[in-house]
């Protein structure tokens, strides 16, 4: 064989192996984007699962202790919208022929239900006991549901876990590990009958107008100095520089080292200071620090505020602290207060949502008694104690009702709001009692 056709055939099958080697390499880069884009979805779709059906645990505890027919019927439309979102999410999952039936069954059936029993009420009608024992059945079937799915979601956060998901699927593995997490949500199912939704309130109404800064004069960036360094009880010439900030409300920002605080521009109040520092052993109980919390802003402000809910967390207790006016808790004019659980030291102030709502109000004297409004609650729930509030509304305006905490069917807590002027129920909230403190929602 002559050498030119040698060198020919060595070359062929070189170009040969170079446009090979570049398929493989193109097909990998491919496939490797197809399943990243399988896997993010299926994520993506666990992730709406789970809070769906965290949602719909939430609200049926809700429904389980409303009486009021216009709350009840909010709560229904969001069961039917939060069951519609969830069996969507659930049917894009990875599964089998009818894997996910009964899961699916109950989910319809969690709306349908809910809005068979605001129709009820709408017309007039009450909802008997049997009906309030199942939705109650159905809230516990909720819940166990919602903590077996943020078990299996946060199983999936872990690397490489969807794509072993995906290569069982591509290998037509008899069952995913997936369905049969989800499988044991439907075993429980097996048995269910037929049947014939951070403290209340705790980030307050910051959308509108911010009302304790209207008409206020502009302070220069000296005064707001100087302000920020009485707030941290340190000299002024710490601050070296100051920086503007925009957003909802203008501030001039100042720090140094670990230490951080904003003052508005208009009026001079400081709406946020931070001190960054390294928690020890801790020694300050959570009441303790309530109590620290309550007595600063007292001498701060010369107003009265009371702590309503607390949260603890890397060694720091975050007291939410509501202004009290008279006999009324109003809720909207709330500042947070970190505490410091090694020596009691307070460590941040946040006051976006008490600058956002504090104005003089006109507490008009209710026109029920707490007693009266107490036989709006609930049968289904003990009323353990009352009080008078503010609460915000999504609406941007305020309500004046009767706090009711009551202790539930399951031992819940749950805390009921009933229109002081017209005995309406106007909120229902679930507390979450935690190591840290307590939530709601």
């Amino acid at each position: 064989m002559k050498r030119r056709t040698v060198v020919k055939i060595v070359s062929f099958c070189v170009a040969v192996s170079v446009s090979v080697l570049a398929f493989i390499i193109t097909t990998n880069g491919e496939l490797t984007r197809l399943r990243r884009s399988i896997t993010n979805n299926y994520s993506a779709n666990l992730y709406e699962f789970d809070g769906s059906v965290g949602n719909i645990s939430t609200a049926l505890k809700k429904a389980v202790y409303s009486n009021g027919a216009a709350q009840f019927a909010r709560l229904a439309t969001q069961l039917a919208a939060e069951s519609n979102t969830a069996m969507q999410s659930l049917s894009k999952l990875p599964s089998s022929g009818q894997t996910f039936e009964k899961v699916g069954k109950f989910l319809t059936q969690v709306g349908d239900y809910s809005l068979y029993l605001s129709n009820k009420l709408v017309h007039g009608e009450s909802i008997s006991e049997q009906e309030r024992q199942s939705l109650n059945k159905m809230s516990i079937t909720a819940d166990t549901i919602a903590h077996t799915v943020e078990s299996i979601r946060m199983e999936y956060d872990t690397n490489g876990k969807w794509n072993e998901e995906l290569f069982q699927k591509l290998d037509n593995a008899a069952e995913t590990s997936l369905q049969e997490g989800l499988g044991s949500i439907e075993e429980m199912l097996s048995d269910y009958p037929t049947l014939v939704y951070d403290g209340p309130f705790s980030d307050g109404l910051v959308d509108g107008e911010i009302v304790m800064l209207k008409g206020k004069l502009t302070v220069t960036a000296e005064e707001a100095k100087q302000r920020a360094a009485s707030v941290l009880g340190v000299d002024a010439n710490i601050f070296q520089t100051v920086e503007e900030t925009g957003g909802k409300i203008p501030c001039y920002s100042f720090s140094s080292g670990d230490m951080s605080v904003n003052v508005t521009k208009q009026g001079g109040f400081v709406s946020f200071m931070k001190k960054y520092r390294p928690i020890g052993e801790y020694t300050v109980s959570y009441e303790v620090a309530a109590e620290i919390a309550e007595r600063y802003i007292k001498e701060g402000s010369g107003q009265t505020f009371v702590s309503t809910y607390y949260f603890a967390e890397e060694g720091v207790c975050t007291v939410n602290l509501a202004y009290k006016e008279g006999a009324t808790i109003c809720y909207p004019d709330l500042i947070k207060v970190g505490v410091a659980l090694d020596t009691g030291e307070v460590v941040s102030v946040e006051a976006t949502a008490y600058l956002s709502n504090h104005h003089p109000r006109t507490i008009n004297t209710p026109q029920y008694t707490a007693v009266e409004a107490k036989s709006a609650v609930s049968d289904m729930l003990e009323v353990v104690t009352s009080q008078r509030v503010i609460i915000p509304t999504d609406a941007g305006t305020e309500l004046h009702c009767y706090e009711f905490l009551c202790k539930g069917l399951n031992d819940e807590e749950v805390l009921v709001y009933i229109n002081v002027a017209t005995m309406e129920e106007e909120e229902i909230l679930i507390l979450l009692k935690t190591d840290g403190g307590t939530l709601s929602r």
